[in-house]
């Protein structure tokens, strides 16, 4: 193996060991609403995952349990399946009076650090095919 490998494995070493960041603030502003309408039909979580794998969705009960602590994000395609599993429409999961300010937009510095890391990457290319 060259040094090269050696050196590319001790980075995906690194990368598994960090942590996730985590954003605060819910992850999620269906999860209140998906637990309201499953206890209100007297569905179990393992009940409702296993509503949703019949309807194609591989999930566990902890998925479930992470939408409703809003600690899961949710794709719109999942927000659809859970809305088929429970027999309502859509709109049950959408709160009325959802404060925007609890959505953890990323920050300025954020942005401004994705914009440069972007054009270090262009320059790179263009770099490259020359």
């Amino acid at each position: 193996m060259s040094h090269g490998g050696r050196r590319e494995n001790c980075y995906f070493e690194r990368l598994k060991s960090k942590k996730p960041k985590s954003s605060p603030g819910p992850k999620n502003v269906v999860g209140r609403l998906v637990a309201k309408v499953r206890y209100e039909q007297g569905i179990s979580q393992p009940d409702l995952a296993a509503k949703c794998q019949i309807l194609g969705w591989d999930i566990s009960r902890d998925i479930i349990a992470g939408i409703e602590g809003h600690t899961r994000e949710v794709a719109d395609w999942e927000i659809l399946i859970l809305a088929r599993a429970l027999k309502t429409q859509v709109a049950a999961f959408l709160p009325e009076d959802f404060d925007l300010s609890q959505i953890p937009f990323p920050s300025q510095a954020y942005l401004e650090n994705r914009r440069r890391n972007l054009a270090r990457v262009k320059a790179k290319l263009r770099r490259e095919k020359r």
